[in-house]
């Protein structure tokens, strides 16, 4: 299975730990509005391409995720915060914060030289913008 489609499940609360789906490229879960729990999935080395858990309202702590993912979309969420360890998605070109309640980026994010892409619009809790990539393209800010 190459991409694993999970849209608009409204009743899942918790994804499973996806132990053997090591062949999933794509994961899509956006709308799942009562998930609340992520599993650690930075053992999914064909997980490449693109993770959307956008308009997931419930999920609250920024995912563990391959460290090789390109796509990140995590618009519509309760995040608040986003990790240091940011650092470590390397491939990262596309981050989308959309609506979400994070604050401020880390300093960390700095090192993500392959980022092109990073939307923080209607982040109304963001005050001030410290830290972007170098090679950063288009930043969409509130």
């Amino acid at each position: 299975m190459k991409v694993m489609d999970l849209r608009k499940c409204k009743n899942l609360t918790k994804l499973p730990t996806l132990m053997r789906c090591e062949n999933v490229e794509v994961l899509l879960v956006r709308g799942c509005k009562s998930l609340v729990e992520l599993p650690c999935m930075t053992h999914l080395k064909f997980l490449q391409s693109e993770l959307d858990f956008s308009c997931c309202d419930s999920i609250k702590k920024f995912p563990e995720v391959p460290k090789h993912i390109k796509r990140l979309i995590l618009s519509c969420t309760a995040i608040e915060e986003v990790p240091t360890s940011i650092q470590c998605l390397e491939k990262l070109t596309f981050l989308d914060l959309r609506g979400t309640r994070i604050g401020n980026l880390p300093r960390s994010i700095i090192k993500l030289d392959a980022l092109e892409d990073i939307d923080l619009s209607y982040c109304s809790n963001i005050t001030s913008f410290l830290y972007v990539p170098e090679n950063t393209k288009n930043f969409v800010d509130w």
